[in-house]
C-alpha cells in the first residue's frame, strides 16, 4: 500500500502577502530546541519535557492580528489554561495580560492521533506557548492544542520528512488516492463495526454520476449521501429534465457547486451513485418527503460514505479542492535555520467552532448516523469511521506498508474525533458494570439498562437543540432518524411527542417513574424560548431553545426518582384520561409528522409566592443571612447584613421559627451595622490609609431585587444553567400572585451517590379554570456542601393540590 503512494513534500511557494516578520521573532533560536532529539523530551519528566525559546511570547496575545507573520502563526500555539480566556477574542479585551512563554515538546504527547510510543521518525518537535510558570505533567499538553488558526505548529531543520503521523504538505488539490486508501482500510479491517447491513429504502432513487440522471435504487448499490446546506432564502427548484433515451430524469443543467464537486468525488472513489435530498425526493410530494424523513436512518446508516459540506454558508460554496473553490493557504515559514510548518485548524475544534454545517438540525443526524464520513473544511479534507480518524495534513495509512498488522486499537487516532461527543452517545451493545450487576437483582439490571436509553435520548436532544431550524414544524422530523435508530435497540426507546420511554411488560412503575424524568426538561440559562405552536407545549419539540433534563445525565435507577404528582393520565383529543403506563402501552410513537392533540392530566401542589425569598447568602458556606419576601424594597440593608452573618448565624439556625420571625430580627441587626458605619465615617480622617487598604474587602455590596441569583425558594437556589421564566422575579411573583400564572412541585431527583438533590417546578399559564399551557420551569438544588444547614427542600405537605390538563 505505502509503495503505490507518492506522498506531496514540495513546500508551498511563499507568499508575499503578510511576509513581514518582526525582529523578536528572528531572534528565536529554534536550532535550540532542534538539538534535543524528541525522544530526549518524550521521555523527560518535569520541566526537562521541554525546550523554553521564547520569553517574551506575551506579545502574541496582545494583539488578534499581529503585523508579524511568524507572531500570528505562534498565537495559534497558546495554551490559555483560564477558563474566562479561554477564548483568545476575550483575551485580547483584558488590561493586563500574564505572562506567557515559547517552549518545544515532543508532538507526540502534544498531538491528537498516533502511538504513545512513536516510531523513531515518527516524533517532532511542536511549538507550544504556555503561562509562565504552568507545566503540565510530562509535558502533556494535547487537551489545548491545536484550537487556534493555524492548528498545530511544528519546527523542522529543512523540509518536513513524510512519514507515519508526521505533519505534512497538505495538496492544493484534494487527495483522491489517500482518500480512496482510508475507504477501502475501513471496508477491510472495520466491516463488523463501521458497515450496517440495510436494505435499499423502497421507492429510493439515486444520481448516477456517470449518466448524470434520476435512477431507482436496486438491491446491491453502493451509494454515497451529502450533507450540506440548503441556502437561506426560499428554495426554488429547476424542474429535472425527462431524458428521450430513458424514463430517467435528467439533473438541471446547472446545479449547485456542492453536488457537483460531490458527484466529482463520488466517482473519482470508484463509485458512482450518489443520494441528495435535494434531487432525489419529490420536493412537490408532501407525502413522499414524510415518507423518506422517515426513513433517513436507513438512507445515513446504509451509505458507503457520507460526504459533509463543512465549508461555506451554504450549497453554492463547493467542496474546497475539488471544484472551482480553492483551499485556504497553509501556514509555512522557511527561516534561515529552520522551517515553521502549520497543519491548519484541527477539523474537531474547526467544524463545531466556525462552520455552519455543524449549527444546523437536520445536519446533526446526518452527521451522527453516517458510518464513515469525508469531511471537507476550508483547509481540507478528514476522514472519520467508528475506529479510526485520518485527516490530509497528517501522514497516515500510505506510510504503513503491512496496515494488516497495525493494532489500531492502540492508536489514539483509533477513535471518533470530530463526532466523539456525539457517536459515543449510543450505546449500541450497553454492558451493565459490576457496581450495578453485584445486586444480583434482575430489577436493578433492568433498571440500569432503561436508565441508559433514557440519558442516551435526552443527550442527544440536548445536543439537537442547540441547533437552529428554518421550520418550526420540522422539529421532530429532524430527529426522526435518530429515532429510529433508538427504537430499534435494545430495549427499545419510544416516544410520546418528543418524551421518551421504555415499555414494560408487568412494571408499570418503572414506566411511571422513568416518565417522571422525560418529562422534568428544562431550557438551559443562557437560551431565549420561543413556543413552536405546532406542538404541545409540554414537549422540548413546542420549543425552540436548549434544553436539559433534571438527573437525566446520571440517571441510574427508579428508586433515585420521586414523583411529587399524582393521577398523571394522558388524553388523546376529547377521549377519556387513560393512566400514563395504560396509554403509552397502547399507542406507539409516530416517527415524523406534526404531533396529535395530546394532552397531559395531573394534579401537583402549588408552590405559593409567599415561598419565595429574597436573600443574601454567605460566601463560601451558601448559609443565608437574610430572608424575606419583602425584603427586595430594602436591597442595601440586605447587603450590608452579610457583615454581621457571623454573629447571627447560630441564632438563625436555632431561632427559625418562620421568615417574619427571621427577617424582624435581621432588621434590627441592620439598624446595628448602619449605626456603626456612621461612627466608622466620622474617623475617616484619623484612619485614612487604614480604611483604603481595606475598602475593597469591607464595601457592602448592593444587592439587585431582579436578580434571580438572589432568590430562593424556602432555602434554596435556581442555578444559572436554568432558563427562568421571567426577565426578573418581580414580573414573576406578580403573575403568581395574580392567579394567571402557577407553580406546580412535580417531582425530585435523589442520584448521584446522594450527592445531586433537584426538585422540579413546572410554571404554567391558565387558559380556563383547568387547562393551561407550560409557561416555563425552575429546578431548585440542594448542595450537600454549601448547603449543609437545609438538608431538606421545603416541605410541601401543607401546600394545595390542583388539577390541570396541560396542553
Amino acid at each position: 500500500m505505502a509503495e503505490s503512494y507518492q506522498a506531496s513534500t514540495a513546500l508551498a511557494p511563499p507568499s508575499a502577502e503578510g511576509g513581514f516578520i518582526c525582529d523578536k521573532c528572528k531572534a528565536i533560536d529554534f536550532s535550540k530546541a532542534l538539538a534535543v532529539p524528541p525522544a530526549h523530551l518524550r521521555e523527560a519528566i518535569g520541566r526537562k519535557c521541554g525546550v523554553l525559546l521564547d520569553t517574551d511570547a506575551s506579545r502574541y496575545a496582545r494583539s488578534l492580528n499581529p503585523g508579524c507573520r511568524l507572531c500570528r502563526i505562534l498565537r495559534s500555539t497558546i495554551c490559555w489554561y483560564h477558563g474566562e480566556w479561554s477564548d483568545p477574542d476575550m483575551q485580547a479585551g483584558q488590561d493586563t495580560i500574564d505572562k506567557f512563554e515559547l517552549y518545544a515538546f515532543a508532538s507526540s504527547r502534544n498531538v491528537p492521533w498516533g502511538f504513545r510510543k512513536p516510531g523513531p521518525d515518527q516524533d517532532c518537535h511542536i511549538l507550544i506557548t504556555l503561562p509562565a510558570g504552568f507545566f503540565a505533567s510530562f509535558g502533556d499538553h494535547s487537551r489545548e492544542c491545536g484550537r487556534g488558526d493555524a492548528g498545530y505548529v511544528f519546527c523542522f531543520a529543512e523540509h518536513p520528512k513524510p512519514g507515519l503521523f508526521r505533519p505534512q504538505v497538505v495538496p492544493r488539490r484534494f487527495d483522491y488516492q489517500r482518500a480512496r486508501l482510508w475507504l477501502e482500510f475501513c471496508r477491510e479491517h472495520h466491516a463488523q463495526q463501521c458497515c450496517s447491513m440495510v436494505e435499499i429504502v423502497p421507492r429510493m432513487e439515486l444520481i448516477d454520476c456517470e449518466t448524470w440522471t434520476i435512477v431507482k435504487a436496486e438491491a446491491g448499490m453502493r451509494w454515497v449521501a451529502l450533507s450540506y446546506l440548503w441556502r437561506q432564502e426560499e428554495r426554488v427548484e429547476e424542474p429535472l429534465e425527462v431524458s428521450h433515451e430513458s424514463p430517467s430524469s435528467r439533473l438541471p443543467s446547472s446545479v449547485p457547486n456542492s453536488v457537483k464537486d460531490a458527484a466529482t468525488v463520488v466517482k473519482q472513489l470508484g463509485l458512482r451513485y450518489l443520494w441528495v435530498d435535494r434531487y432525489c425526493i419529490d420536493q412537490s410530494n408532501a407525502e413522499e418527503k414524510a415518507f423518506h424523513i422517515s426513513q433517513m436512518d436507513a438512507i445515513y446508516r446504509g451509505a458507503d460514505l457520507v460526504i459533509i459540506t463543512a465549508a461555506g454558508s451554504d450549497e453554492r460554496y463547493g467542496l474546497p479542492g475539488v471544484g472551482s473553490t480553492p483551499r485556504l493557504r497553509q501556514e509555512i515559514v522557511q527561516l534561515e535555520s529552520s522551517t515553521i510548518l502549520t497543519t491548519g485548524p484541527d477539523p474537531r475544534w474547526h467544524v463545531q467552532e466556525h462552520s455552519r454545517w455543524w449549527t444546523r438540525g437536520w445536519t446533526f443526524q446526518e452527521g451522527l448516523l453516517a458510518n464513515r464520513r469525508l469531511v471537507f473544511t476550508e483547509h481540507q479534507a478528514y476522514f472519520e469511521c467508528h475506529c479510526a480518524t485520518w485527516m490530509e495534513s497528517v501522514g497516515g495509512l500510505e506510510f504503513i506498508p503491512n496496515p494488516e498488522n497495525i493494532n489500531l486499537s492502540s492508536m489514539k487516532s483509533a477513535r471518533k474525533r470530530l463526532f466523539k461527543s456525539l457517536g459515543n452517545t449510543i450505546s449500541y451493545r450497553p454492558d451493565i458494570p459490576p457496581s450495578v450487576s453485584e445486586e444480583g437483582t434482575e430489577k436493578s439490571n433492568g433498571d440500569y439498562l432503561v436508565a441508559i436509553r433514557i440519558r442516551e435520548w435526552c443527550h442527544l436532544v440536548q445536543r439537537y437543540t442547540a441547533r437552529t431550524l428554518s421550520h418550526d414544524s420540522d422539529s421532530l422530523n429532524a430527529f426522526a432518524g435518530i429515532a429510529r435508530v433508538l427504537s430499534k435497540l435494545e430495549p427499545s426507546t419510544l416516544h410520546l411527542v418528543g418524551l421518551p420511554y421504555v415499555l414494560s411488560a408487568d412494571d408499570t412503575e418503572l414506566i411511571d417513574k422513568y416518565f417522571l424524568i422525560s418529562f422534568c426538561w428544562h431550557h438551559k440559562g443562557d437560551s431565549t424560548p420561543r413556543r413552536r405552536p405546532d406542538f404541545p407545549s409540554w414537549t422540548w419539540a413546542g420549543w425552540a431553545a436548549s434544553v436539559a433534563w433534571m438527573g437525566a445525565w446520571i440517571l441510574k435507577n427508579r428508586d433515585e426518582c420521586f414523583p411529587k404528582w399524582r393521577n398523571v393520565c394522558i388524553q388523546h383529543s376529547t377521549d377519556q384520561p387513560c393512566p400514563v403506563s395504560e396509554y403509552l402501552a397502547q399507542h406507539r410513537s409516530a416517527d415524523y409528522g406534526i404531533a396529535p392533540p395530546l394532552s397531559i392530566c395531573f394534579e401537583a401542589r402549588v408552590v405559593p409566592s409567599s415561598l419565595f425569598q429574597f436573600n443574601v447568602r454567605e460566601p463560601g458556606d451558601g448559609r443565608v443571612v437574610s430572608s424575606s419576601r419583602g425584603s427586595e424594597e430594602n436591597a442595601g440593608d440586605a447587603g450590608d447584613a452579610g457583615d454581621d452573618s457571623d454573629a447571627n448565624s447560630e441564632d438563625d439556625d436555632e431561632n427559625n421559627d418562620g421568615n417574619d420571625s427571621e427577617g424582624e430580627s435581621q432588621h434590627d441587626g441592620n439598624n446595628i451595622n448602619d449605626d456603626r458605619n456612621a461612627g466608622e465615617t466620622q474617623n475617616d480622617d484619623e484612619d485614612d490609609d487604614e480604611d483604603n487598604e481595606g475598602s475593597i474587602e469591607n464595601d457592602p455590596v448592593v444587592a439587585d431585587p431582579n436578580d434571580w441569583a438572589l432568590w430562593t425558594i424556602d432555602r434554596h437556589g435556581v442555578p444559572d444553567r436554568i432558563a427562568k421564566p421571567t426577565n426578573t422575579p418581580r414580573e414573576f411573583l406578580d403573575r403568581l400572585d395574580d392567579g394567571t400564572w402557577t407553580c406546580l412541585l412535580i417531582g425530585d431527583f435523589w442520584g448521584n451517590n446522594d450527592f445531586t438533590h433537584e426538585r422540579f417546578l413546572l410554571v404554567v399559564k391558565w387558559l380556563d379554570e383547568n387547562t393551561a399551557t407550560r409557561v416555563g420551569a425552575l429546578v431548585l438544588e440542594q448542595h450537600p456542601y454549601l448547603d449543609a444547614a437545609y438538608p431538606d427542600l421545603f416541605d410541601e405537605s401543607g401546600l394545595d393540590w390542583r388539577s390541570v390538563r396541560l396542553v
